[in-house]
């Protein structure tokens, strides 16, 4: 850590260290909770496959910020940060030029 820093610098890097561990926790947290609230509403949908993905904290925190500012500039409701996942993954999977490339090589 460094014994010659002054003692802000290092306490800036505990801050920093600690607050990234504390949000990584609290996100953990809700996708806990989120899985066990899921597992009791699918239990009778065992043969409906279901894509539920796990994110980083920060992902995570920043969709939710994406949803809130898609929300105030459309004019309506936060958007659930879950619906935003499949049209943004499409998006950029039309958009990936190699990927299109691959997936007609494939087809043919």
């Amino acid at each position: 850590m460094g014994a010659n820093k002054p003692i802000e610098d290092i306490a800036a890097t505990l801050l920093a260290a600690t607050k990234s561990a504390l949000d990584e926790l609290v996100w953990w947290v809700h996708a806990t909770m989120a899985a066990k609230a899921a597992k009791t509403s699918w239990r009778c949908e065992s043969a409906r496959s279901i894509a539920s993905p796990v994110l980083p904290a920060a992902v995570d925190r920043d969709l939710v910020a994406y949803g809130q500012v898609l929300a105030r500039e459309t004019g309506q409701g936060v958007v659930d940060p879950a619906k935003l996942i499949a049209p943004m993954l499409a998006r950029f999977m039309a958009a990936d030029r190699a990927f299109a490339k691959l997936r007609r090589a494939v087809a043919s």
